[in-house]
């Protein structure tokens, strides 16, 4: 049995880096709660373009001082997946201490193949090969798929909190809901409250097992 789980939010959390990364580029708060499939209610993009004055220390009076223009342009999964991935993806932190280590424990105790899988750009792809190598990455595989519904493909199973994929869930494959508030109308087959609950991921997994 082929297992895959879906990096962001329930492997890594890069949202505490995009906050603090957007509070120092912007000077402002993001708007809370962030839906993590919605970020663009909490970090809004800009379209604007300002006009400054350049200081030039041998100019003479204000008329002298040349304008340029200061971009002010934002748009937030720009910046996540080409201006900034490095700094979001790669530095992040893990959402559990040690939880990429651990899935190698669950994957031997569970008796399964874990595959890690997560939509990337080509940028934000080489920032989360960094992430997973500091965190002790030791699976045989991860994918990288162009769609939400691909996901489901080379898996029996699948471990994800976005609604969109687990709303592309095929009829004779499993999904494991990791329950948040922005998914809590989303139908899956199993839910659990995230990947330390390894007793109820068991018995899951088991349940499955019986089934076919």
């Amino acid at each position: 049995m082929v297992i895959g789980i879906t990096i962001n939010n329930i492997i890594r959390d890069h949202l505490t880096q995009l906050k603090k990364a957007y509070e120092l580029l912007t000077e402002q708060e993001c708007i809370e709660p962030v839906n993590p499939f919605d970020l663009e209610t909490s970090f809004p993009s800009k379209n604007s373009t300002e006009l400054v004055t350049e200081f030039k220390p041998d100019s003479d009076s204000l008329e002298d001082l040349p304008m340029n223009e200061v971009n002010e342009e934002f748009n937030v999964y720009e910046f996540l997946y080409h201006e900034a991935s490095f700094e979001i993806f790669g530095r992040a932190e893990e959402s559990i201490d040690g939880i990429v280590r651990k899935l190698k424990n669950y994957e031997k105790k569970l008796g399964v193949k874990i595959v890690l899988i997560n939509k990337e750009s080509p940028r934000s792809k080489c920032a989360t090969l960094f992430f997973l190598s500091k965190n002790g990455f030791d699976f045989d595989r991860i994918l990288f798929p162009k769609t939400d519904k691909s996901y489901w493909d080379e898996v029996d199973v699948l471990i994800t909190d976005n609604p969109k994929i687990l709303k592309k869930k095929p009829k004779n494959k499993y999904s494991i809901k990791v329950k948040n508030d922005f998914n809590v109308d989303i139908k899956s087959n199993f839910t659990i409250i995230d990947l330390n609950d390894f007793k109820n991921l068991k018995s899951i997994i088991k349940t499955i097992k019986e089934k076919n």
